[in-house]
Formats: C-alpha cells, sequence, structure tokens
C-alpha cells in the first residue's frame, strides 16, 4: 500500500459503511487518511507490517486494502484485517485475497495464529 490511491482511500474511509466496524473516527480531510498510510508503510518499512492494495485485474481500479500488521515474528503471531468499499462486497474479492493470504501467513511467515480485525 501506497500513496498513489490515496484520493480512494480517502473516499473508501469516509463511508459510514466501510467505517462502521473500524475504531477509528471518519477522517475529515484526506491528509488524516495520508498520515495512516504513511504510517502504515513506516510499519512495513519496520517489519510489523505487510499491507496491499486489492486492484481489479479488468481495470486496475481500486477496491480496497488487506494485510498484516501487528506482526510478532518471534512468537509467530499477527492480525489480519481489509477494508473494502461496499460497491465491491460479495463480488468474491476478498475470498480471492485471504486464499492468497492465510497460506502466506501459515506456511512462508511461519505464523501460528492470526487474529481478524477490521483495518
Amino acid at each position: 500500500m501506497d500513496l498513489r490511491f490515496l484520493e480512494e482511500k480517502f473516499i473508501q474511509r469516509t463511508n459510514k459503511e466501510v467505517m462502521k466496524y473500524i475504531d477509528r473516527p471518519l477522517p475529515a480531510v484526506v491528509d488524516e487518511v495520508k498520515e495512516k498510510i504513511e504510517e502504515g508503510m513506516a510499519s512495513m518499512d519496520a517489519g510489523r507490517a505487510l499491507l496491499w492494495a486489492i486492484i481489479r485485474k479488468e481495470d486496475k481500479q481500486y477496491l480496497g486494502d488487506v494485510g498484516y500488521w501487528r506482526i510478532d515474528e518471534e512468537h509467530g503471531f499477527g492480525e489480519i484485517g481489509y477494508s473494502l468499499h461496499p460497491d465491491h462486497w460479495r463480488k468474491g474479492y476478498m475470498s480471492e485475497a485471504f486464499s492468497v493470504l492465510l497460506p502466506y501467513a501459515f506456511q512462508k511467515w511461519g505464523c501460528i495464529a492470526l487474529r481478524p480485525t477490521s483495518m
């Protein structure tokens, strides 16, 4: 995840349905979303997160994001979550994303437990 999709992410994060289960207030300005993306990028640089944008193959449209954070490699623990705009719910995008993310966590990363949370 990076700043290429900042505007799309802002639209997503200001949607009340998207934010219903995410424990933070709706952003008032795009800079608040930019700050969160930058925090995520810093966590990736520090090895505490792996975050990806979900892009539709056909038209390269940003749909949402998915990833791990609060990674504790020593104990094999992390959190996994996603955020997806309601226009893209119930279309199989998250099933496809999780079919890759879960095996990666358990087989390649060596994770023994993941806690699901909202991003």
